[in-house]
């Protein structure tokens, strides 16, 4: 399955998302988030479209030093997300929430800089390239 990572802040803070079940409407990622002592693993189920919209406003988010992009899943009513949004001097802002239930539930958040979004549009797209959505 493809696999998306992206080195954030010195190594320190790592997003990475791994396909790890496609078909041909939805598909589910596997979410690990790495800050400092910190670990998760997440899956979280998405459509194409979900994904697709992801990818869309990462890259405006990227090009125009301004807005947010957010990966969740509407369709499967889960309350997981991932998001990314600007700052005023480059900085980009990375929070979520991997929600398992209704009694379990983690919050994370940190900051890195615009320049570990390329890769990880480049390889959000070669995801949804070689899904069959």
């Amino acid at each position: 399955m493809e696999s998306l990572y992206t080195r954030m802040h010195e190594r320190q803070n790592v997003v990475e998302l791994v396909a790890t079940e496609v078909l041909r409407d939805n598909a589910e990622l596997m979410c690990q988030v790495r800050s400092l002592a910190f670990h998760c693993e997440y899956r979280l189920p998405l459509t194409w479209t979900e994904l697709q919209s992801f990818v869309d406003n990462l890259s405006k988010l990227y090009a125009n030093l301004e807005g947010r992009a957010v990966l969740q899943s509407r369709a499967f009513d889960v309350g997981s997300f991932l998001a990314f949004e600007a700052g005023k001097y480059g900085e980009i802002f990375v929070s979520g929430e991997l929600d398992e239930s209704s009694d379990n539930k983690l919050a994370f958040q940190f900051v890195t800089d615009q320049t570990a979004l390329p890769s990880l549009i480049a390889q959000v797209r070669a995801i949804l390239a070689a899904w069959d959505g």
